[in-house]
This record gives C-alpha cells, sequence and structure tokens, in this order.
C-alpha cells in the first residue's frame, strides 16, 4: 500500500522488475490494457511473494498472471474496449498454478491452507490491476474472506484462478475469486474477499 504522502502508484512505480517472469512471458499476457501496465501488475505481483521467508512465498512465486481485462462488462469474459483512466470499473484477471507436493495434504490433493493463499493472493490481483487502471491503489488489508471447495485438486493439476472485483472506491473493497482445472474447467473453490481501505472516505461503487 502507498504511504499517505505519495502518489498513489508512486510505490508500485518504484518497484523493481523481476527476472521471473521474462519481459517475453509479459508481453503474452492476454488482455486489453498495455504493455506498461501488464508489466506493472507483474511487479506488483512479484512484489508480495518476494520476500526469502515470509509465509506461502514458495507457492506464490509458482503464480502465473496469464489475463487481465479492464472494462465495463468484462467478468464473464474478454473485451477489446478501451477504458479512459479513472472511469474503469471492472477488472477481470486470470492465473494460473501447478498444484505441486509441497501444496497437497497427505491425501495427495490441495490443502485447504493453501487454497485459501492462493485466494487471498489472486482475489487481490484484479483489484490492484483496476486501482492502477484508474490510477489508484486498491491493495489495502484483508477484512474477510469467504471460502467454499467444491471438489479435490489432484498434484499435478493446472489451477485456472479467476478473479473479478465486486465493489471499489471506499473503505471496503471486495473481489470474488473462482479455482478451477484448466483442463476442465471443473470448479474447485469459490470465494469472496473483502479488504479495507485505511484512511479513504466511505464512498463505494458497487458491480453486482
Amino acid at each position: 500500500m502507498s504511504p499517505p504522502h505519495q502518489p498513489p502508484l508512486a510505490f508500485f512505480r518504484s518497484l523493481p522488475q523481476p527476472c521471473d517472469p521474462p519481459p517475453t512471458e509479459v508481453r503474452n499476457i492476454k488482455g486489453n490494457i498495455s504493455e506498461g501496465d501488464k508489466q506493472l501488475n507483474v511487479n506488483v505481483l512479484a512484489h508480495f511473494v518476494s520476500g526469502g521467508k515470509q509465509f506461502g512465498v514458495g507457492v506464490g512465486r509458482g503464480v502465473r498472471l496469464v489475463e487481465i481485462w479492464i472494462g465495463d462488462g468484462v467478468g464473464g469474459g474478454e473485451s477489446g474496449m478501451e477504458v479512459e483512466v479513472g472511469k474503469a470499473k471492472e477488472a477481470r484477471t486470470v492465473c494460473e498454478i501447478v498444484v505441486t507436493e509441497e501444496m497437497a495434504n497427505l491425501f495427495g490433493v490441495l490443502h485447504g491452507a493453501c487454497a485459501a493463499y492462493i485466494v487471498d493472493l489472486c482475489s487481490s490481483v484484479p483489484l490492484i490491476a483496476l486501482g492502477i487502471a484508474n490510477g489508484l491503489d486498491y491493495s489495502g488489508m484483508s477484512q474477510s474472506m469467504h471460502l467454499i471447495w467444491h471438489d479435490a485438486a489432484k498434484v499435478g493439476t493446472t489451477l485456472k484462478v479467476v478473479g473479478t472485483n465486486v465493489s471499489v472506491g471506499g473503505r471496503i473493497m471486495a473481489a470474488r475469486c473462482e479455482i478451477r482445472d484448466k483442463a476442465t474447467d471443473r470448479l474447485f473453490v469459490s470465494a469472496v474477499h473483502t479488504k479495507i481501505h485505511p484512511g479513504a472516505k466511505r464512498k463505494s461503487t458497487v458491480k453486482l
């Protein structure tokens, strides 16, 4: 989160460009935003999983950002519509990660706590992407997460994690998140994540 005395995105723009993923992979991210904004989103994601010993860093580094869509009505899929800076209302992002043994429980499926960590990280991505599109910092701090486990993801499964914002602009922000099987689209986990933006005015724009 940017310090209050700095412009909203000053901290994000000061972050270094990570070596992984390489620029070629960043250019392959699908979406309707500029290459520069794609790189900025990747830089922010890398920042939150860059600590040497912080919780979940090994899992976080395996997350790949593969799609970023900004605009009205992008929650269901792609949109080619360009949105004026400061007026974007919706973001849809897709991340991918492969379930490894380190992420599994003794039954060889994705551990519930690991799923919660993935939701925490990947549901924040659309909020940050929307903030960047509007020239604002929508990172915030977690307030609550509600998760429903629908099925078990086995080791070796490539997960497709889709995040969309629900509300932003006020003190409380929210995003929906689904963890699915990339190959079959089977739903493993659905969730709603609310975050708090300290110091923000109590005004919100809600997208239902």
